[in-house]
Parts: structure tokens; sequence; C-alpha cells
């Protein structure tokens, strides 16, 4: 009976730590935003998006050439450190010039991923693990998460396969109209190493279906699917067809992709 009860309570355990939560969701999609701000108030934690939920240490990465940004820091409500990614600040010029060239990714076999998002991140992949082993050794026994928003989520990605490498572990990422970031083995090899990876979909949002499947790019992760206004959500294979993907191209809008749409997601279901 002993013995039945522990497989239970682990059991119950593992389903917490692997289940979609709209309340962490919400919390890191207001942290996505504050990457969009300027490193002054990043760091001095008053800029728009940062007032809603406290945060201790943030420190700003960036790379001029490659124009990434990003953050590290801790969230004691999340007990976690934290990884946030900035996306884009021109969606309409990004979507033109997002390119469809893929590079050799050496964490996995026969694994390609975008050309232009894997450079990006390994522009300030030293800045992110130095940040986070800093943080780790300061915050110890917390967990590691990793965030972003359209380019900033497909950086989340990456990031998280490289964390992960270094430091054994990443407990949890959440990404928001994320693109496709690699090809089949990639999505394959990411899915079975990253399970606890959720790709939010607000609706029609443009961006996720981009760079298109047809030239060899898949998504990787458990896709949470929500309707139009944010207040309801399905749970979906990656490329499942009857979640984005049921969306005629013709349909599929920049509007959608805005943040401040996810942002108005409901923390409780």
């Amino acid at each position: 009976m002993k013995s039945l009860a522990l497989v239970t309570i682990l059991l119950f355990i593992f389903s917490i730590k692997s289940s979609y939560s709209p309340a962490i969701a919400l919390e890191l999609g207001y942290l996505s935003g504050s990457a969009y701000e300027a490193a002054v108030s990043i760091e001095a934690w008053n800029c728009s998006y940062c007032h809603k939920y406290p945060f201790s240490d943030a420190k700003v990465f960036s790379n001029a050439v490659s124009g990434i940004q990003g953050y590290t820091g801790f969230s004691k409500g999340l007990n976690a450190v934290i990884v946030a990614f900035r996306g884009s600040n021109n969606i309409q010029n990004w979507i033109l010039n997002i390119g469809t060239t893929k590079s050799t990714y050496s964490l996995c076999s026969n694994c390609a991923v975008h050309t232009g998002f894997n450079s990006g991140y390994n522009a300030v992949a030293a800045a992110v693990r130095s940040a986070v082993q800093n943080l780790k050794a300061k915050y110890r026994n917390t967990r590691l998460i990793v965030t972003g928003h359209s380019l900033g989520g497909a950086l989340a990605i990456l990031c998280t396969a490289d964390l992960k490498n270094f430091f054994g572990t990443v407990d949890l990422t959440y990404t928001f109209g994320q693109p496709r970031v690699g090809n089949d083995a990639f999505s394959s090899w990411y899915q079975s190493q990253h399970p606890n990876t959720y790709r939010l979909v607000d609706y029609a949002d443009i961006v996720p279906h981009l760079p298109p499947s047809s030239f060899g790019f898949l998504h990787s992760s458990n896709q949470i699917w929500y309707q139009r206004g944010m207040q309801s959500y399905t749970i979906c294979e990656p490329e499942s067809p009857s979640c984005a993907n049921s969306i005629d191209r013709t349909s599929y809008s920049t509007d959608d992709h805005s943040l401040d749409n996810y942002i108005k997601l409901k923390a409780i279901q």
C-alpha cells in the first residue's frame, strides 16, 4: 500500500510539473513584454510591463549587430531564474525578411535550424550562460524558466536547448507567437528532450505559420491554441490540422500577433 501511495504522489507531482498553466503563462507574457523596453528601465524594473510582477536582479544582455536583446533575473512568485527574449520591433519588416535558410545544428543528429535565429542566439549565448550561472549560484534550489514573444520565442527555444546542455535542466519554456525554428529532426529531438515547452498561439496569428512548412520547417512544442480574445484554448500537437493550421492562410493576422492580445489571457481556467 505504501509503495502504491508513493507512486500516486510521484505521478501527481509529475502531472503538476508537466501541465500547462494559464497563470504562469500570464506572468511570463508580461515578463516577455518587459524585454521590449529600454535596458535602463528593465534593470531598474520600472518599465510599463514591469509593474505587474515583482522581480529581482534584472540584467540586460544584447548584441547591437544582430539586434538581439533580452534579460535575466529572478522571479520570487515563480521561484525561478528567468531568461526572457525580445521579439522584433517591426513585425511587418521582419515577416518580409524572415528568410528560409537552415544551418546544421550540433546538439542533435541530422538537425538543422533557421540560420538567422541560430546566429542571433549565438551572438548572446555566452552572456546568457554567464548570467544564469551567477543567478543559480545566488538563488539555489530554484527553477530555470525561459520565455519570449515572436522572434524572442524562437530564441527561447534555442536557448532552452543550449542551457539544458550546459546546466542539465530547464524546468519550463513558454513562448508567445513563436515562428518555426528547425527541420523535422530538430522538431522530434526537441520535443523528446524538452516536453515542458508550451507554445501559445493567438488564433490566426501569422507568425507561427512562418517560415512555411513547405520549406522544411516544423514546430516542436505543445501547442496551446487560443480562440480570439484569449479566453479559451485547446492543447494540440505541434502541427495539428485542427488548431492553428486549421486557419485559412488568407485569414492570417498580424493583429493577433500583438503581445498585448496575448496578455489578455485568463490566469485561471
